[in-house]
């Protein structure tokens, strides 16, 4: 939709009942685009699309954005029955211009992973890194995850920006080619079908002669997954494909811990929330130490993330956690860094 407003394009918009005639025309005008003759129901617009549309957007409610119909057509282009699926509400429209730029940062190649050590609890060595999707603008500068994240869901573009940040995540690792394992986060709902949205991951892990058997893919957010049969289908398809699987936040409500029996994941990674102060806090520490426990008779290794302060890392040790990650250890970084300071 986003590419669809070029110069010289024009819209047909099918505006509410209420907001037809002279009234909506002068709304789009004041949203600095120019009003063409009404047909059909329809007003043909034309100028900067782009700016317009949004201008309009912020005159109008959410429920008559979501009223108001939009097609982009070319310039003198009428509507057909074969345009009917390109028909989008303004406040669809809106939500994928504001994201235009992320779009063509995913495009260009802009999402890359900064990567974070996790380690053996005990030993301090490392067992593997954790790929964490930042954007690269053009000037250079790293944008956060989180303003990535944000723009993808309100732009409609979750499935996008988690493919790609599952591919910079294995270019990344192959490049440096660490003895270590690696882990992937991903986001169940972005995959609607497992067969056909996963393909290009895996054929990028074969493209680039990775272990599939050292790659873990990690469930993010599960606090928001409603369809558990979905999610056991995605990681099925994973564990089948020759991957392991890991389930983040454990302990951060009840619908992670309902998740573990039934999705016996290789890892559990602690709720970072949980394991911040557990050394100082007797309730953390209760609730932790059990967690630890009960992963261990399941036969899942623990992994406890966050961890920022020694006395918790000593803490950790002695009640049995497998792994530990934080910014005690090191901070996310270039994968390279890590690998050439490990071998000086």
């Amino acid at each position: 939709m986003i590419d669809e407003f070029g110069p010289g394009d024009e819209a047909l918009l099918w505006p509410p009942v209420a907001h037809a005639g002279d009234r909506f025309r002068g709304l789009v005008q004041d949203s600095g685009m120019t009003a063409g003759p009404f047909a059909d129901g329809a007003l043909r617009v034309s100028g900067d699309l782009a700016s317009g549309l949004q201008a309009l957007a912020n005159r109008l409610t959410f429920d008559e954005q979501n009223a108001l119909r939009v097609l982009s057509v070319g310039a003198g282009g009428t509507a057909t029955m074969a345009d009917m699926p390109r028909v989008r509400t303004l406040e669809q429209v809106v939500r994928r211009l504001r994201g235009a730029w992320l779009v063509d940062l995913i495009e260009a190649d802009g999402i890359v992973s900064l990567y974070q050590p996790i380690l053996s609890a005990a030993t301090g060595a490392n067992f593997a890194f954790e790929a964490l999707a930042r954007g690269r603008g053009d000037d250079g500068q790293l944008i956060p995850a989180g303003r990535l994240f944000e723009a993808a869901r309100d732009a409609a573009l979750m499935t996008q920006l988690d493919l790609a940040a599952r591919v910079a995540a294995v270019r990344g690792f192959a490049q440096v080619r660490p003895d270590s394992r690696l882990f992937i986060n991903f986001q169940p709902t972005t995959i609607y079908n497992p067969a056909t949205c996963l393909r290009r991951t895996f054929e990028l892990v074969d493209e680039l002669q990775l272990d599939r058997s050292r790659i873990v893919f990690e469930v993010v957010e599960s606090e928001e997954i409603k369809d558990q049969a979905h999610l056991l289908d995605v990681l099925q398809t994973y564990r089948n494909a020759g991957f392991q699987v890991a389930l983040d936040d454990l302990g951060s409500g009840f619908s992670s811990l309902n998740l573990l029996h039934r999705l016996r994941p290789d890892y559990v990674k602690l709720d970072m929330e949980l394991v911040r102060g557990v050394a100082n806090e007797p309730y953390k520490g209760s609730i932790t130490r059990k967690l630890l426990e009960t992963a261990r008779e399941l036969g899942i290794a623990t992994i406890c993330e966050g961890v920022e302060d020694a006395a918790d890392h000593t803490w950790l040790q002695q009640a049995g956690a497998d792994y530990v990650q934080g910014y005690l250890f090191a901070k996310p970084g270039a994968l390279s860094d890590f690998v050439r300071n490990a071998t000086t």
